[in-house]
């Protein structure tokens, strides 16, 4: 994805430039020092985290609808619990919720949560999680 090829520029950069130029004995003489390095890699992971966007962290997501929803539970408490996590959700025996979350550069992410109704449109049988599904530049 965008975040690791990020991070793989990154840190081919910085090292790079630290092994080009001598080692960090080299930085010390041409004046840069450890403040320099130090700003340098939190400018670029800074940036790195712009154009990444939001990060999936499915296993976070998955605890917290767990704790909002569970099996046995009435579809119509369900559904409201969903709703206050910003979920939409649609739908008859399995109704499906998403919530889109968008990044600031052209990315994105959309989280799901399935839940299965008993026959008589009543109460939530199972809850399936998805993995979170991420798209960007």
């Amino acid at each position: 994805m965008i975040a690791e090829l990020a991070v793989k520029v990154t840190l081919s950069y910085l090292l790079g430039s630290v092994v080009g130029a001598g080692g960090t004995n080299a930085l010390r003489t041409r004046g840069r020092g450890f403040a320099f390095l130090v700003a340098r890699v939190l400018g670029v992971v800074s940036f790195a985290t712009i154009l990444c966007g939001c990060t999936p962290n499915h296993l976070a997501f998955e605890k917290a609808v767990r704790q909002r929803v569970s099996v046995g539970m009435t579809l119509s408490t369900a559904v409201s619990s969903l709703a206050k996590m910003h979920m939409d959700c649609y739908g008859g025996y399995q109704v499906s919720c998403t919530r889109n979350r968008s990044g600031p550069m052209l990315s994105g992410c959309i989280e799901r949560v399935n839940l299965h109704v008993s026959q008589d449109n009543t109460f939530i049988d199972s809850i399936e999680v998805p993995p979170i599904a991420c798209v960007g530049l």
